[in-house]
């Protein structure tokens, strides 16, 4: 696979994980996860060594954000109810 190849699934992952968080969906975390995990072996394959250090940061983020997912107890739901604007 080119590194090219995997840039372009860098960007499907990264936009499915962004769709299914602003979506509420717990899954989006998976796919940010995956995303970084692509991040990181793109970097190593091209010496960037910048982008590995983030892909580090990002994908312990996703990883935060997997544990934390739904354990916010006490905090409002900002849903909009039907009827509302």
């Amino acid at each position: 696979m080119t590194v090219q190849l995997l840039e372009w699934l860098i960007d499907a992952l990264g936009l499915v994980s962004g769709w299914l968080l602003t979506s509420r969906s717990r899954a989006g975390w998976w796919f940010a996860l995956a995303a970084q995990a692509v991040w990181l072996v793109v970097a190593v394959a091209t010496g960037q060594w910048a982008f590995v250090a983030a892909s580090v940061v990002y994908g312990g983020i996703a990883v935060r954000g997997l544990l934390s997912w739904g354990r916010h107890v006490g905090c409002p739901d900002l849903t909009i109810q039907e009827g509302q604007t």
